[in-house]
């Protein structure tokens, strides 16, 4: 700092006490903060699955196994595309199991009626 002006040890100050292009990216305490109403309305992996949903999805789309992948069941999912649901009788003994309860998600959890 030798031979600088009071103005430029000034500038040369502020400029220390400017954040930086790294400074900038890190969050800071206003961006941790609660969550929104629109955070808390999304659903979440933990949350068991609709049964009234399940059943639909399987009634118009079973043959696809468009329920099991829903579910969580993606394996089955595949199997029920290649296969066409076993030819519509795997979908219909699914629609069956999630018409009187026996239906459960990926987690072994039943469904949230």
């Amino acid at each position: 700092m030798l031979g600088l002006t009071e103005k430029e040890k000034k500038v040369e100050q502020d400029d220390k006490n400017q954040p930086t292009q790294d400074d900038k990216n890190q969050p800071t305490q206003d961006d941790i903060s609660q969550p929104t109403q629109d955070d808390i309305s999304q659903p979440t992996q933990d949350e068991p699955k609709e049964w009234l949903v399940t059943l639909l999805l399987c009634f118009f789309l079973g043959v696809i196994g468009v329920h099991r992948f829903y579910t969580g069941h993606t394996k089955i999912g595949v199997a029920q595309v290649l296969t066409f649901g076993g030819c519509g009788i795997w979908a219909l003994i699914d629609f069956i199991m999630i018409l009187v309860g026996n239906f459960k998600d990926a987690q072994g959890r039943p469904l949230k009626k």
